[in-house]
This record gives C-alpha cells, structure tokens and sequence, in this order.
C-alpha cells in the first residue's frame, strides 16, 4: 500500500465517509426522536400533575376565602348591631337632654314673667 492515491481511491474513500456519516446522521436522529418522545410524556405526566395539585389548592383556597367572606359577613354584622344599640341608647340620652332643657327654658320665661311683674309692681324701670 505504498502506492499513491488515485483520484478513484480518494471518490471511494469520500463515498464511504459519506456512507457511514449518513448512517451515523440516521442513528443520531433516531436517538434524538426516541429521547424526544420520551421527554414529551415525561412532560405530559408532569403537566397532569400539575394541574391536579393546583385544582386541588383552587378548590381548597375557594373554600378558604368563602370562609373569610362569612366571616367578615358576621363581623360586620355583630359591628353594626353594636352600633345601632349604641346610637339608640344614645337617641333616648339626648331626647332627655332635650326635654330637660325645654323644662329649664320653661321655669326661666316663668320667673322672668314674675321677676317683670313685680318691676312692674314696684314701678321699678328694667335694667339694660
């Protein structure tokens, strides 16, 4: 094998070059096809998993926050019953206040009446 290449020599060494990356190319892609499927449902299973676990937390925080909703409901509703006894209980202290006043305004324009009539009586000029 001493002898020189020929260009015959070099165009069959180039075909099976040629022929075996071919064939290297076809294994490669296959492993790649085979690696790609197999990924793809690894990712499917995932996925479902997923979406398992998160409807599941979707349900379990609905109901949470549906708990939260009745309870700021009953809160409120306790708050503004306080305040309702509150303001009529305060209703009734200030009426009395009224009534009470509306009394003292009444003994006082009785006694300036008296107060006059006795002025009058004495013939004693009002003071300014």
């Amino acid at each position: 094998m001493s002898e020189p290449a020929t260009k015959q020599d070099l165009k069959e060494l180039e075909g099976r070059i040629d022929g075996r990356f071919a064939e290297f190319e076809q294994r490669v892609d296959a492993r790649f096809a085979d690696f790609d499927q197999r990924m793809e449902a690894r990712f499917a299973e995932f996925e479902q998993r997923v979406d398992a676990r998160f409807a599941d937390f979707d349900q379990r925080m609905e109901a949470r926050f549906a708990e939260f909703r009745e309870l700021v409901t009953d809160t409120e509703t306790k708050l503004l019953k306080a305040f309702y006894g509150f303001v009529e209980s305060n209703q009734k202290r200030l009426e009395g206040i009224e009534r009470d006043q509306g009394n003292l305004h009444e003994r006082l324009a009785i006694l300036e009446r008296r107060v006059t009539e006795v002025e009058r009586r004495l013939n004693i000029p009002p003071s300014a």
